[in-house]
């Protein structure tokens, strides 16, 4: 493995990985691949998620199937490479984000599963629709990225939360 890339760990971490719109979840579950914007949230998640760890994709307040992340990439033109996921449009600068940071993904189990009771799923749904996944509500950061990925403090878009 060369120098300065995360090794597979020895003690694997749980992220659900938000997704942006259900098109985007089909073709994450499809291709067993997440994807990852081209801004500092995403580099910032991609950076923080090594080989080994275990995801599930989170959409509508609700966690899709059980992946082991076999392989990191960072792309050029993704955009222009299959999976044709939606972009993502920042409301404030009006910048269209495209997917370059990639996790391929080995399926361990399938499932489909509600994080809220019954009952509040709609709150949670709208919620979530409207104020985002913000790292602020779900996570607070305990480590610090590998030395090889971006050295910032605080993202403005945060697409996986780590379950500790």
């Amino acid at each position: 493995m060369p120098s300065g890339m995360p090794s597979p760990k020895l003690n694997p971490c749980y992220f659900l990985i938000s997704v942006s719109t259900a098109k985007n979840l089909e073709l994450c579950i499809r291709y067993d691949l997440a994807g990852f914007p081209g801004g500092e949230g995403g580099a910032w998640t991609f950076c923080e998620i090594a080989e080994g760890d275990f995801v599930s994709f989170l959409y509508g307040a609700r966690a899709h199937n059980l992946y082991k992340v076999q392989k990191r990439q960072a792309l050029c033109d993704a955009e222009h490479l299959p999976p044709q996921w939606q972009p993502v449009q920042s409301q404030k600068s009006d910048r269209v984000y495209h997917f370059p940071f990639r996790l391929h993904l080995q399926q361990i189990r399938i499932f489909d599963e509600p994080l809220v009771r019954p009952e509040f799923t709609y709150i949670a749904e709208n919620l979530l629709q409207r104020g985002g996944y913000g790292k602020t509500h779900f996570q607070e950061r305990t480590c610090q990225p590998p030395s090889n990925c971006l050295n910032t403090q605080n993202s403005l878009f945060v697409s996986a939360v780590r379950l500790h």
